[in-house]
C-alpha cells in the first residue's frame, strides 16, 4: 500500500463513527475498522467499537484485551480484513499527538476522530519513515 492511498468514507459510516465516539465522551473511544482496499484506494465498510481499558481514559486508550482478541476473530470468522484502528481525541484536533506516535499500533491506518470542534471531525493517517502521512478523505 503506498502512500498516494484515497480513503472513500461514506456518509452513513462516517456519522456512525462520530456518534459511536462522541457517546463516549468524555472519554476516549477506540475500535477497529473494518474494510477491503486497491491498489489506491481504501474503502471502510464498518467498524467495531473497543472498550476502552485506560485508566487516564480521557487522554488516553488502550483496547480491552479480550474485546481486541474478539475483534480480530470476527474478521478472520467473517473473511473481513481490518484495515485500521480508530481512537477520539475528546477535546483536541484530529491530528496525531506524541501520545500517539509513543503507541503506535502497525495497521494500515490509523483514524483519528477530533472533537476540538463540536461536529467530530475524522482525518486518517499512515505512519511511515519520515513519520505521519495524511490520507485524503473523499465521500464514497
Amino acid at each position: 500500500m503506498s502512500c498516494e492511498i484515497i480513503v472513500k468514507l461514506g456518509n452513513r459510516l462516517r456519522e456512525e463513527l462520530v456518534e459511536t465516539c462522541r457517546r463516549r465522551l468524555p472519554n476516549e473511544a477506540c475500535g477497529v475498522v473494518y474494510g477491503y482496499r486497491t491498489a489506491d484506494e481504501l474503502i471502510p465498510d464498518g467498524f467495531a467499537w473497543i472498550r476502552n481499558v485506560a485508566p487516564n481514559a480521557e487522554e488516553a486508550f488502550a483496547f480491552d484485551p479480550g474485546e481486541w482478541i474478539a475483534a480480530c476473530y470476527e474478521a478472520q470468522k467473517n473473511q473481513r480484513l481490518i484495515v485500521g484502528v480508530f481512537h477520539s481525541h475528546p477535546i483536541g484536533a484530529n491530528a496525531p499527538s506524541k501520545r500517539d506516535e509513543q503507541s503506535l499500533v502497525p495497521w494500515d491506518s490509523y483514524w483519528i476522530i477530533g472533537f476540538a470542534g463540536s461536529d467530530g471531525d475524522i482525518a486518517v493517517y499512515r505512519h511511515t519513515e519520515q513519520g505521519w502521512v495524511s490520507l485524503p478523505l473523499v465521500p464514497a
